[in-house]
């Protein structure tokens, strides 16, 4: 796999996946061990490769970052403010490409998940991880820099999510009803 992720932006994505997937197959998919799977197969990659690595991910973060997705991220995780959100974005790739790519283009797919009501679906320890090992590697920072605040897309009011949202207000909403002072 090593000087894959330096070729054309349609292998850099593929080999991104491939990491992900990879190490999500490996490890049964335990975000810890994961997430150190990850890390070894970086620490094992040259500069460029952890950058083009670092910039795969931060563009599917960036697609990810919706207002639509983030009402997901509310109604299931209880809140959404942008540290919560970013982790949530993370967990998404961390779950691979078909997950991602369901859930990026219907957010109202988790809906079909309703076990994720029972904990935080959220993952933040990949998100600086290319950036440390970069740093530990060269000895300096990539100068990567993310726009976390422009969200795409219609923003919404909460007390119109049951409406917007049917599927996810109907599998996760419920308790949110509870804290908005009733049902809709």
């Amino acid at each position: 796999m090593e000087g894959e992720l330096t070729a054309g932006s349609d292998k850099q994505v593929e080999a991104f996946w491939r990491v992900i997937e990879s190490a999500r197959g490996e490890s049964g998919g335990d975000l810890e061990r994961q997430t150190k799977l990850i890390e070894e197969h970086l620490m094992k990659s040259n500069a460029s490769e952890i950058v083009a690595f670092q910039k795969q991910f931060d563009a599917l973060m960036d697609k990810a970052n919706t207002w639509d997705l983030m009402a997901a991220c509310y109604l299931i995780n209880g809140e959404a403010f942008d540290g919560i959100f970013d982790c949530f974005c993370a967990w998404l790739v961390m779950r691979g490409k078909e997950f991602y790519e369901a859930t990026v283009e219907s957010p109202e797919s988790l809906a079909d998940f309703p076990e994720f009501q029972l904990y935080k679906v959220m993952w933040c320890e990949i998100t600086e991880l290319p950036e440390r090992i970069y740093r530990e590697k060269v000895g300096r920072y990539t100068g990567l820099r993310r726009d976390y605040t422009n969200l795409k897309g219609s923003p919404w009011e909460e007390d119109e999510l049951w409406k917007r949202y049917p599927r996810l207000w109907a599998t996760f909403g419920e308790w949110r009803a509870d804290v908005m002072g009733g049902s809709p």
